[in-house]
């Protein structure tokens, strides 16, 4: 089956892109409506936060993945844990300042982590030895800054309320 019609172009369903998460109409549902999916408590709780908190979790995996591991290593020196630390405490105090300053907050979680994680590497080059690198660790690693940068990027999830008059509305 084509979705393409007889002339080649595709055909319109609605008069917008439609949301994230957009499926097909119920038959109950108004003309023109698309259901959404059931949310979980889990999901509702990650799209209350703001953009800043979003972005801290992959930051905080990418951190405990790649820097702690660097920081605490034996041989180690109090300076590369104070680093850590501070890259934490960069990604935490970013939620905070979001209230104030969304672009300052950004400033906040991202330079923070990031100068302080290179600063801890360069205080302890033998954790980015190749004898001493996991592959595992290393690709585990680069998903956690890889989604840390996207969700940094990307604008914050926001709720999509189900249409005026839709099931799911009279559901709630």
């Amino acid at each position: 089956m084509s979705l393409a019609s007889s002339d080649g172009a595709r055909p319109r369903t609605g008069d917008g892109p439609e949301p994230l998460g957009g499926g097909r109409p119920e038959p109950s549902d108004p003309p023109g409506s698309t259901a959404k999916p059931p949310s979980s408590p889990a999901l509702d709780r990650i799209v209350d936060l703001g953009a800043a908190a979003q972005a801290a979790i992959p930051g905080l995996y990418a951190w405990g993945v790649t820097v702690a591991p660097a920081a605490w290593s034996r041989g180690s020196p109090w300076s590369a844990q104070a680093a850590a630390v501070l890259g934490l405490l960069s990604l935490g105090a970013a939620p905070f300042v979001e209230r104030w300053s969304p672009s300052m907050a950004r400033v906040v979680s991202v330079w923070g982590l990031v100068t302080t994680s290179g600063l801890v590497w360069v205080l302890v080059p033998a954790s980015l030895a190749p004898g001493r690198l996991d592959p595992l660790r290393g690709i585990a690693g680069m998903f956690g800054w890889g989604l840390f940068a996207l969700a940094t990027a990307a604008p914050a999830l926001r709720r999509v309320d189900a249409p005026r008059g839709s099931l799911q509305s009279l559901c709630r």
